[in-house]
C-alpha cells in the first residue's frame, strides 16, 4: 500500500533513522537497518497543502521516528494563504496527457504486413 501511495505522489518523507543496530555493552556500534518516516495523504492536493501550509503557520513535521502527520485545525486552515501556494503539480495531474500519435501510427504501420499477410497474429 505504501509503494502505491508513494508512486501516486501522496507521501512526504520526513527523514531516516537507525531502526536496528548491533549493540555492544548497550551502545549501538553499527546500524544494520534504516527506516524512513513518512506522512501519506489521501490525495495529492492534501499533501501539497500540508507541505506548503505547514511552512506558513510554522507547524513542523516532527522527527523521522515520530512524524507529526496531523492535519490543520479550522483556525489554522482559515489562516492559510492559498494564493502563495504553488499548485502547479496538482494542476499538471488534472490535464490529460495526449498520446504520441506518430509513435502509435509508426508502430501500427509496422504491424500491418505481418497481421494481414502473415499468420494473422496481431
Amino acid at each position: 500500500v505504501l509503494a502505491l501511495k508513494e508512486g501516486a505522489g501522496l507521501c512526504h518523507s520526513i527523514g531516516s533513522y537507525c531502526s536496528s543496530c548491533i549493540r555492544i555493552l548497550g551502545s549501538c556500534v553499527s546500524c544494520i537497518e534504516h527506516t524512513t518516516g513518512k506522512c501519506c495523504f489521501n490525495s495529492m492536493l492534501a499533501r501539497i497543502v500540508n507541505e506548503q501550509g505547514r511552512g506558513q503557520i510554522s507547524k513542523g513535521w516532527g522527527d523521522a521516528r515520530n512524524p507529526d502527520c496531523s492535519g490543520f485545525s479550522i483556525a489554522q486552515l482559515q489562516s492559510l494563504d492559498f494564493a502563495r501556494m504553488d499548485l502547479s503539480e496538482f494542476y499538471a495531474s488534472l490535464v490529460a496527457k495526449s498520446p504520441n500519435l506518430s509513435a502509435i501510427q509508426t508502430n501500427n504501420g509496422a504491424r500491418v504486413p505481418s497481421c494481414y499477410f502473415g499468420q494473422g497474429k496481431c
